[in-house]
């Protein structure tokens, strides 16, 4: 399964996210350069994704929007290597109803762009 279509059952999940789509995760997130162990804790709360987020794209720019609706909310997030330029060359976007989907799924999408990069330059 590639990252896109990972991103896309992140984002589809209303109610947390089913241990496949979680162990699927662990195991393409286990070749991201995180410097630690990627883990089911990881992936278990909005702070924990955040901090994720932030050992597989450093620096750069995390943007959400959202409105919190229960049961299901209408959150985006994107991944932006910078916010003071408007020429990024990929940005990294999730929709979820849930805010941690949104902010992995863009995430993943990143992650495989960064791969696919480095395939291209290798």
């Amino acid at each position: 399964m590639d990252l896109s279509e990972l991103a896309e059952e992140v984002e589809a999940a209303k109610n947390g996210l089913p241990d496949r789509v979680l162990e699927n995760v662990i195991i393409a997130l286990d070749g991201a350069e995180t410097g630690e162990p990627v883990t089911i804790d990881a992936l278990m709360s909005t702070d924990a994704i955040l901090h994720l987020t932030d050992l597989i794209v450093p620096g750069w720019a995390i943007q959400l929007k959202g409105r919190a609706i229960e049961p299901n909310g209408h959150w985006m997030c994107s991944l932006r290597r910078s916010e003071t330029k408007d020429n990024d060359e990929f940005i990294g976007q999730g929709r979820a109803p849930i805010l941690s989907n949104a902010i992995l799924a863009a995430t993943l999408r990143t992650l495989e762009f960064q791969m696919r990069s480095k395939q291209i330059a290798g």
